[in-house]
């Protein structure tokens, strides 16, 4: 799906987090804006925020592999959504670079 961009956003995370399926991480707490996220230490003691829905938070294991980097997005760009979860969309530019932005920076055409 296509979208233009609305609202500047520019990361905040200069080194996101990043892991691979079946990955041990511990898991801190929910994210108060967006309670789908929760806070993640990889096994590298990097941390930062992945989607629950990736965590299996029993076993302290990642169901699939994730990389948290966000994309530095401009007004009136046009990107392509790729996935969206809870206030966050995973989305491709036109110089075929990927990352998250947050759902309100975005239209979908």
């Amino acid at each position: 799906m296509t979208a233009k961009v609305i609202k500047e956003h520019k990361s905040t995370y200069p080194n996101p987090i990043e892991f691979k399926l079946n990955d041990k991480v511990s898991i801190g707490e929910d994210d108060v804006d967006y309670p789908a996220w929760v806070w993640i230490k990889t096994s590298d003691n990097n941390e930062g925020w992945a989607p629950k829905e990736f965590i299996d938070e029993i076993n302290n294991l990642s169901k699939c592999d994730y990389n948290a980097k966000e994309l530095n997005i401009n007004v009136d760009e046009i990107i392509i959504v790729i996935n969206e979860i809870s206030g966050w969309v995973y989305v491709l530019n036109s110089k075929e670079e990927s990352g998250w932005v947050p759902r309100d920076c975005i239209f979908v055409l």
